[in-house]
């Protein structure tokens, strides 16, 4: 879901499954933090929930006339709606490719596609009608079965010099970056006949090296040479990419020749070689629904790690302001100084430099007037701890509660033991004037090894004779199940119902880690102990206590989070 009632705190189990656990951490918590630090002014805008949700996103990237249209016409099989393709820049529009969700083949324009919310474009409108005016969602019916588990993404050719930005209204690198955030791989074309890499193209890859784990190299037009000028053209552009990336490793190249069938491969020796390349490419392609979960966790990580670091650099720069006079020469001496003030930082946050971001993007901001060094956020370390924190605490057990999903086996309860410790827990409505509950009451809960949770207004451990003590109510848990109950004001809320349940029990922990091990507890014994043997052997359990003395109870230590809640209208 993604509207929570006010003041509801966050909670794995509340979620279905690990996607949209991420999905719900991330707006209730990181976009709002975002917001403060001004991490999207510095970065790529805050993502939407359809964002986060989305289909595995393909981005293509090259210099103009390299054949990235024509190689998704050869993925799909079929013309797209707004496909151009010649030898001169045809391509100025980015483009996305989906599947048609009504079964025809139709066009959207940009400003359409972007308002969309169940689409996950929407936060393109950063950048502004400029862009929009240059974005189309193509939708397609038909052909390959590839736009079943992926959107393609083209884009224009970049061009070299003041060509690049002198018809462009729009931040073309900026726009890059957003699709190469969000992208599960990003393909980066190169032609046979065109390997003299523009210094434009060369800064773009530098500046997406930070998505680097995805980027994957395709040699396009490789039957148009002969064999010993593609091994001359192959050790050519791995001298290039390894000056632009600087990085020891090789990158995965596909070498061979992505047209459509009215252009064959030609007949050469490595005809063979260039037919399995094509193969391994597309089982590539889909296989990126398979890794899907772990990418979006690994995705929600490297986006939070990089607000807190933006939030760190924030509050240093905030806390060197003069306070009355001299702002002026602090700002011109600070911004001539940036890679200086990094290694401070870097040193306060026990990292390495390089892995903040470049102080040269950030002077690059700075100069534009976008933000300004003075009209910089206070408060950012708090927000860096709040997001530190995220990372240590939600993200630790959120991982922990869907563990069974992300390594892909079924779910298996443990043998359940016996165990204690307080919950909330909701008053019943059928014992209160005309249903309406009596709010929740702190109650310290004991689940013995017979699965029985019996709950009591005290630890009876405190008292001078435990064993005396009598419980206050007794739930059979023989065959019970929990349900989250995301939509109730109270926090880390979930229901027991079961076969030997008098009636619906609504309980709530102190904390969505409590939560998630309180559901696993109670499932597991529901799931081990068998409600016909029950049945047929009675567990010997304390009789509830009268109606009207769990109506009239007072309880010092009690809130009432949400007065007027009930366990039946949840």
């Amino acid at each position: 879901m993604d509207k929570w009632p006010k003041g509801k705190q966050y909670a794995a189990p509340d979620f279905a499954n690990v996607t949209d656990a991420f999905a719900g951490l991330y707006s209730m918590k990181v976009a709002a933090l975002e917001k403060a630090v001004l991490f999207d002014e510095f970065a790529t805008a805050v993502k939407t929930p359809a964002e986060m949700k989305a289909k595995p996103m393909v981005f293509l990237l090259g210099q103009y006339s390299v054949g990235k249209t024509t190689f998704i016409r050869y993925l799909l099989g079929k013309d797209f709606p707004g496909m151009l393709v010649g030898p001169e820049p045809t391509t100025e529009a980015f483009t996305a490719v989906c599947r048609s969700p009504n079964g025809v083949d139709t066009s959207v324009p940009g400003s359409s596609a972007i308002a969309d919310t169940s689409r996950p474009w929407g936060s393109l409108d950063a950048h502004g009608d400029g862009f929009a005016q240059r974005f189309c969602c193509s939708n397609v019916t038909g052909g390959s079965d590839v736009l079943d588990d992926v959107d393609l993404v083209d884009s224009p050719g970049v061009l070299a010099g003041a060509k690049q930005t002198m018809d462009r209204k729009y931040d073309f690198e900026r726009v890059a970056q957003w699709f190469a955030e969000r992208a599960d791989l990003i393909l980066v074309l190169l032609d046979t006949s065109k390997l003299d890499l523009s210094d434009e193209f060369m800064g773009l890859l530098r500046a997406l090296q930070v998505y680097d784990d995805k980027i994957r190299i395709v040699l396009n037009k490789a039957d148009q040479v002969s064999n010993p000028e593609l091994l001359r053209v192959m050790q050519a552009a791995s001298w290039n990419l390894a000056k632009t990336l600087r990085t020891p490793e090789v990158k995965r190249t596909y070498v061979s020749s992505f047209a459509d069938e009215t252009h064959p491969l030609r007949e050469s020796p490595l005809k063979a070689h260039f037919e399995e390349e094509r193969a391994l490419l597309l089982k590539d392609l889909a296989d990126l629904k398979v890794g899907k979960k772990q990418r979006r966790v690994n995705e929600f990580i490297r986006r939070t790690r990089h607000a807190a670091h933006h939030a760190q650099i924030v509050a240093h720069l905030k806390g060197a302001c003069p306070l009355v006079a001299g702002k002026a020469d602090w700002e011109k001496r600070t911004l001539d100084a940036l890679p200086m003030e990094w290694e401070k930082i870097a040193v306060k946050r026990k990292m390495p430099s390089h892995e903040l971001p470049s102080p040269l993007q950030y002077r690059k901001i700075f100069a534009s007037n976008a933000v300004s060094l003075l009209s910089l956020p206070a408060n950012c370390a708090k927000h860096a701890a709040a997001l530190d924190a995220i990372l240590d605490v939600d993200v630790k057990n959120t991982l922990e509660h869907f563990r069974h999903e992300l390594d892909n086996v079924p779910f298996k309860h443990n043998p359940p033991a016996p165990t204690r410790g307080f919950l909330l827990k909701a008053g019943d409505a059928k014992k209160t004037v005309m249903g309406v509950g009596s709010g929740f009451r702190k109650r310290f809960c004991i689940i013995d090894e017979n699965g029985v949770l019996k709950y009591y207004e005290k630890d009876p451990a405190s008292a001078p004779n435990p064993m005396e003590v009598e419980a206050k109510g007794v739930i059979d848990l023989a065959g019970a199940k929990t349900t989250p109950l995301p939509q109730q004001h109270q926090s880390f809320c979930f229901a027991v119902e079961g076969p030997l349940c008098d009636r619906r029990y609504v309980l709530a922990a102190t904390s969505g880690d409590e939560m998630s091990k309180w559901m696993r507890l109670v499932d597991s014994f529901g799931a081990h102990v068998d409600p016909a043997s029950r049945k047929a052997a009675p567990t010997p359990v304390a009789a509830p206590p009268p109606a009207a003395e769990e109506e009239e109870e007072e309880d010092a230590a009690t809130e009432d989070a949400a007065p007027g809640d009930d366990d039946q209208e949840v």
